[in-house]
């Protein structure tokens, strides 16, 4: 299935649009108004609600990527968040997201949805059809009419298949197994020293990443170019993902 391509950001009617795509490695912010035309900015991810990163961290980092904007306009528009590990949230923690960024950007109207859900609105608009949303985790969301199916989206430990994370999670299986001789892939396992450290140390040196799940998802990036160059491990990885 091909990806639709996301709509150009800009104007509804003249009303300043003001949207945070906040994924689990990177929030995205964009700002289209009259005054200054379209604007976007970056800031680190956050992490699924309810496992090291709480409410008040995962408005910080949804802050963060708004201040990056920039000088804002007044009064400031309506504000759009999809949000990595929505569903999984606690309603609890979600009100208390939304009262610290209406609190510290005085927003009239707010709306924080799965970043699955707009991420198919972004790219569709009242369209139907399908979007998979692949970074670090996975969703897929589709439409047709009146109705909505989610697929996938339920996080590193449950899910998430084809995702960054599944695919590095993948490859370093393989690289340890030909640490073990178990059949794995030296490719993998040479690249893999490379990016986190010469065994015996490798597998501590993840463990102890300040975030295990996105320093796993990093990974995918060595397996897609081992896959290029042609290591029958990494290619079948990326197949199956």
């Amino acid at each position: 299935m091909r990806a639709a391509p996301q709509r150009e950001l800009g104007l509804r009617g003249g009303v300043p649009v003001l949207a945070v795509d906040a994924g689990q490695t990177e929030i995205r912010a964009a700002l289209a108004d009259s005054g200054r035309g379209p604007r976007t900015a970056t800031a680190p991810g956050v992490l699924r609600m309810g496992e090291r990163t709480g409410p008040d961290e995962v408005a910080a980092a949804l802050l963060a990527a708004v201040a990056a904007l920039g000088p804002l306009p007044e009064p400031l528009p309506p504000l759009a968040v999809g949000l990595s590990g929505f569903e999984a949230a606690a309603e609890d923690d979600l009100r208390r997201v939304g009262e610290l960024l209406r609190a510290r950007l005085d927003v009239g109207r707010l709306a924080i949805a799965s970043d699955g859900l707009t991420s198919l609105l972004g790219a569709l608009g009242d369209r139907d059809g399908a979007v998979v949303a692949a970074g670090t985790g996975a969703v897929c969301v589709a439409r047709r009419g009146e109705r909505l199916a989610k697929v996938d989206g339920w996080g590193a430990l449950l899910g998430d298949a084809g995702s960054g994370f599944a695919i590095g999670r993948a490859g370093l299986d393989a690289a340890l197994r030909q640490a073990d001789g178990r059949g794995g892939s030296a490719a993998l396992l040479r690249a893999a020293e490379r990016r986190y450290a010469p065994l015996p140390d490798l597998s501590e040196r993840i463990y102890a990443a300040e975030v295990p799940t996105r320093a796993m998802a990093a990974f995918a990036a060595d397996v897609a170019r081992e896959a290029d160059a042609g290591d029958e491990h990494a290619v079948a990885i990326l197949e199956e993902a």
